[in-house]
């Protein structure tokens, strides 16, 4: 490869956001667990049982948690919706209204065999700018709840940018 074809790359990832195209780990396990104790005890004040995960930029499970009276279903779902959050690099409840009959997203549930969630819970996790992650909490009877929860975490986990 000569010189050229080198910088014409670096451009290109550049342009592209270039720290997206690295797998980095950005997560600090001590930082997660922190993050997570805290939004478990309001939780806990809110009479909630739930399970919180976090998937890396590729969808991968990274971090999970199951509070001990959670719901079955809320360990799989916790991991959909944070995988929602990085492939669709957006808050899962800002798709629902995309997903309803008419919609642009309609039928991406199904699209998707079921990989891709469409209720509150989800978020992407962003550090200046990129997307390096996403992260997931269910198990609450309404997913608002789920979703207010991981705003919650999300906060707490004090990365420098969301």
């Amino acid at each position: 490869m000569e010189k050229n074809d080198h910088s014409l790359i670096d451009m290109v990832l550049k342009k592209a956001g270039d720290a997206s195209f690295k797998k980095e780990n950005y997560f600090d396990l001590n930082q997660i667990t922190s993050a997570v104790l805290k939004t478990a005890d309001e939780a806990a004040r809110r009479l909630l049982d739930v399970s919180f995960s976090i998937v890396d930029q590729a969808g991968n499970l990274y971090y999970f948690y199951r509070m001990p009276n959670a719901i079955l279903v809320s360990l799989t779902l916790s991991q959909k919706k944070a995988y929602t959050a990085v492939a669709m690099n957006e808050s899962t409840i800002n798709l629902y209204s995309k997903c309803q009959p008419g919609e642009p997203l309609f039928q991406l549930e199904t699209f998707s065999e079921g990989k891709i969630v469409t209720f509150g819970g989800g978020i992407p996790i962003r550090i200046n700018n990129c997307l390096v992650g996403g992260l997931g909490v269910s198990g609450a009877p309404d997913p608002k709840e789920d979703d207010s929860l991981a705003k919650y975490w999300l906060k707490h986990l004090e990365f420098e940018d969301h």
